[in-house]
């Protein structure tokens, strides 16, 4: 749109010639480092579940605020993404500026500080040392005028400041606003006539709810001699609210009494609200994609299970069970996800326990004497994790349920994830009759086997199976490293 053309400041040719490159190439000149942006922008269309916000900073001194989102059709289908851009210089030079400001206003005041008592122990010498010749007399009073002129040049440079429109100014203390510059004034509705009649009844221009944040305040002007920036509202003359951002130094300590800093961030506040508001519709868009695809796979479960009812065939009643739970499996991926408390993430172990339990249900008849165990605690994995591991996992429970305990009447099949940085670690183990030496993922008919072959390469896992005791498949998968941009 025109917003990001202004922004970028991207030429008229360039935007006539629609070439993606061109206008990328315009907008990487402008940044102070490029690569790390360009890095990024890739790193981001190739994690589409990713959401990304960050500030840029650019070669002519302004920042920005980018966010960055997928977007996905009713379907669940990637369209792509969308980027918003948002200039934050004024902003983060005002935030720069009021730290500074505070700084300056401690530095000053302890030099002049300083400067007074050097001045008051030269006057004190001055007394002491009557008999002094008066030359000497003399250079003792010219070092006391330069002080005072330091401390008139300091005053100075602090009304400059004062009267100045970039930041709001005001004293006060516990009963009164003394003073304030027109900047302050007009962030709350009042006058510099309504400030001299005393009309500001400045104990009711702080909202009830921020009475505590001001008194935290006083408790560290107190303590420390200035407080730490912090948000709060002002009631304004109209009795709307203002939302500002508030820094404070002291200036006397009995009766007490400080100068304030403050900044008007009502338009951040506004925009950081519309962003948490678009983020929370987006959220709850996700949960019912997941939702609604939950139950399409319900309607193919129990399709599946009409067909059953239909067939005379074990073979045909067998293979359609197979495809009922593995179809169940990719189901309660979608239903932890929507019901989870983060949409882009699912606790493994719940998951798979639930799964375990369904699959255990429905082989019952005749395996009552086998344990399920499972040993997965605080893993969560995305929906890129969660269905291949699901799947997996599927076909490794069937197949002991059907062929590890054939020839005994107990036993024992578990789970077991464990994680570090770099790999989480999956083990699918029973102790049954275990399966013959030749028999491998790679060279097997079996649908099952060859599932499982094909989710453990899309995972990007090694598989190591031990036949020592049972059968033990452990599936070492490494985790996807975000790419950092390089210094």
């Amino acid at each position: 749109n025109q917003r990001f053309i202004d922004l970028w400041n991207i030429p008229d040719n360039i935007i006539a010639s629609r070439v993606d490159e061109q206008v990328l190439l315009s907008v990487q000149n402008k940044l102070e480092k490029h690569s790390e942006f360009l890095a990024r922008i890739k790193y981001l269309y190739e994690h589409p579940e990713e959401k990304s916000r960050e500030e840029i900073s650019l070669v002519d001194g302004r920042v920005l605020d980018r966010f960055s989102a997928s977007m996905y059709g009713k379907d669940g289908r990637y369209f792509g993404r969308v980027w918003y851009f948002r200039d934050i210089t004024e902003q983060k030079q005002a935030e720069r500026e009021i730290r500074i400001l505070n700084q300056d206003l401690e530095r000053r005041v302890e030099e002049r500080t300083i400067e007074l008592l050097q001045a008051n122990d030269k006057l004190l010498a001055i007394n002491e040392e009557l008999t002094a010749s008066e030359e000497e007399l003399q250079v003792q009073m010219e070092v006391t005028n330069e002080a005072y002129t330091a401390l008139e040049k300091s005053e100075k440079e602090f009304r400059r400041l004062y009267e100045s429109d970039l930041i709001g100014i005001a004293f006060a203390n516990m009963e009164k606003l003394t003073d304030a510059n027109d900047t302050f004034l007009s962030m709350i509705g009042y006058s510099r006539e309504d400030l001299k009649q005393g009309s500001i009844k400045w104990e009711k221009r702080t909202p009830p709810e921020w009475v505590f944040a001001d008194l935290k305040e006083l408790e560290e002007l107190r303590s420390h001699g200035s407080c730490t920036p912090f948000e709060k509202e002002y009631f304004r003359k109209d009795d709307s609210r203002v939302s500002v951002l508030v820094g404070a130094a002291l200036l006397e300590e009995n009766p007490i009494s400080w100068i304030s800093f403050i900044l008007d961030i009502t338009d951040r506040k506004k925009m950081s609200e519309q962003i948490n508001a678009s983020l929370a519709e987006k959220e709850a868009l996700l949960r019912e994609i997941h939702h609604r695809v939950k139950n399409n796979l319900q309607i193919i479960i129990s399709l599946l299970n009409l067909h059953i009812r239909r067939m005379d065939d074990p073979v045909t009643i067998e293979t359609l069970k197979d495809c009922q739970n593995r179809v169940q499996s990719m189901a309660l991926v979608h239903e932890h996800l929507y019901k989870g408390k983060d949409i882009s993430q699912i606790d493994l172990g719940n998951y798979l326990k639930a799964l375990g339990t369904g699959l255990f249900r429905s082989y019952e008849n005749g395996r009552r004497g086998i344990r399920f165990d499972i040993s997965i605690r605080d893993i969560y994995v995305d929906i890129n994790i969660a269905i291949p591991l699901g799947l997996i996992s599927n076909e490794l429970i069937i197949n002991s349920l059907k062929y590890a305990f054939s020839e005994k009447t107990g036993g024992i099949l578990s789970l077991i994830a464990t994680e570090d940085s770099e790999t989480l670690n999956f083990t699918v183990a029973d102790n049954g009759g275990g399966i013959p030496e030749g028999i491998t993922l790679e060279n097997q008919d079996s649908m099952g086997l060859r599932l499982i072959n094909m989710f453990t390469d899309q995972l990007n896992a090694t598989v190591v199976i031990d036949r020592t005791e049972g059968t033990k498949f452990t599936f070492i998968i490494p985790k996807p490293k975000e790419q950092k941009p390089t210094d």
